[in-house]
């Protein structure tokens, strides 16, 4: 058996074992999610129409010391588990589409709290795979969710670009940055790659310190 033949099945295995965890990881995030929506999530709406009831029932209960406070936490709880819910089995993709659903994860993170976040799709209108869809989404929302928890930046761009020949993936932020070497390989960080690598794509990041990260995906045209 020849080195060439060696090396192909070597990469068959470990596309198929890559295809299997990451199949497996969405098993579960749909298992997770579906428990999340129907258990905690019923159970938590219950609360809420209970709590409501009673502000009908005892007179001038929304003037004891808590109350607005209480009623505040609960509508905060019921939309905390709607948001983890959506990450974790995005309807929105299977439903409207890759775009829709970019652009439905960005609509999470808006306010004073959040910075801007910029969506810019270009060429779009192609089919695609489920699991190549899926694929993308998740590397999307790993790369929205890394900057938004540490760059502290005012403006997050993610852009999608279909060319001729590949799809072009820019994520960047204007925040603080890193030095290479500093930063450790967290779980979202090797999903990202794990993800690029089941896509044949190549990674490339770029940041500096105070000079915002940079991170581009080249992946071969999928269909």
């Amino acid at each position: 058996m020849t080195k060439k033949r060696i090396k192909e099945m070597q990469n068959d295995y470990e596309l198929k074992s890559m295809h299997s965890m990451l199949s497996g990881q969405e098993v579960e995030r749909e298992r997770i999610a579906q428990d999340l929506h129907d258990s905690l999530g019923g159970l938590l709406s219950t609360v809420k129409l209970q709590f409501d009831a009673l502000q009908n029932k005892v007179h001038g209960l929304e003037r004891v010391d808590g109350y607005k406070l209480v009623d505040k936490l609960i509508d905060e709880a019921c939309q905390e588990v709607r948001n983890i819910s959506n990450n974790m089995q995005p309807t929105a993709l299977a439903k409207l589409g890759l775009e829709a659903a970019i652009d439905d994860l960005a609509n999470r993170f808006q306010g004073e709290n959040y910075p801007e976040i910029v969506i810019q799709l270009y060429g779009m209108d192609f089919q695609m795979e489920s699991t190549n869809r899926l694929m993308i989404y998740r590397i999307i929302q790993e790369l929205l969710i890394n900057a938004l928890k540490h760059a502290n930046a005012k403006e997050i761009l993610v852009q999608i670009t279909k060319q001729e020949d590949e799809i072009i993936i820019l994520v960047e932020d204007d925040g603080i940055g890193y030095e290479k070497g500093q930063v450790k390989k967290g779980m979202g960080t090797s999903n990202i790659e794990s993800r690029v690598r089941f896509l044949k794509g190549i990674l490339q990041v770029d940041s500096g310190k105070d000079k915002g990260t940079s991170v581009l995906i080249n992946i071969p045209h999928l269909k």
